[in-house]
């Protein structure tokens, strides 16, 4: 089938109880690697609606429209690099997985888009590679997105607790055992 560019696939329709599917920036030159791609990530039960971008300036307009769970990206590109693309989602979405699935990656181009902030490099060939790569990824965003939240949350207490602890009327203080003053309200 033809494919037009920057179009929408759902992998399958999720049932009402299970969260929304992951949104899935797909930028891919060739249909059928982006469909061989699609399939080995319906085949693994992992939701997600595709958005394709065949080149860069197509990625770059994805970006700006909408927001992605993850990026898949072939390293070889017309028009344009990998890197260049990385660069680009870095720029406009840094906490967002970001995946190479390339037939053309070499051992020095994995470590620099490692280096360049891609979570993942998988090769084509090695497709059984993909779904626990995409599944480790998701795991370790929830995680650090869940870290964030947590150290938010305690700066705001902290915040709070300085509040009360500042304007209180009584006077407050801190201070070790031995009487060692620690803090000290302005009262």
């Amino acid at each position: 089938p033809s494919r037009q560019p920057m179009h929408t696939l759902p992998l399958h329709e999720p049932p009402s109880a299970k969260p929304a599917p992951l949104r899935i920036l797909h930028l891919e030159d060739d249909f059928l690697d982006s469909d061989l791609v699609r399939q080995n990530l319906l085949n693994s039960e992992i939701d997600g609606e595709f958005v394709y971008a065949a080149n860069i300036l197509e990625f770059s307009a994805a970006l700006e429209r909408e927001h992605f769970d993850l990026i898949l990206s072939d390293f070889t590109l017309p028009g344009g690099s990998g890197l260049a693309a990385l660069a680009i989602a870095r720029a406009n979405c840094p906490a967002v997985p970001y995946l190479f699935v390339s037939g053309t990656i070499g051992e020095e181009q994995t470590i620099e888009s490692l280096h360049q902030g891609a979570t993942d490099c998988v090769l084509k060939h090695r497709l059984e590679r993909l779904v626990p790569a995409v599944r480790r990824a998701l795991s370790e965003t929830g995680e650090r997105a869940k870290r964030h939240a947590a150290e938010a949350a305690l700066r705001q207490a902290d915040v709070r607790f300085r509040d009360i602890f500042e304007n209180a009327v009584e006077g407050i203080y801190r201070s070790t055992p031995q009487g060692r003053l620690l803090d000290v309200n302005r009262t």
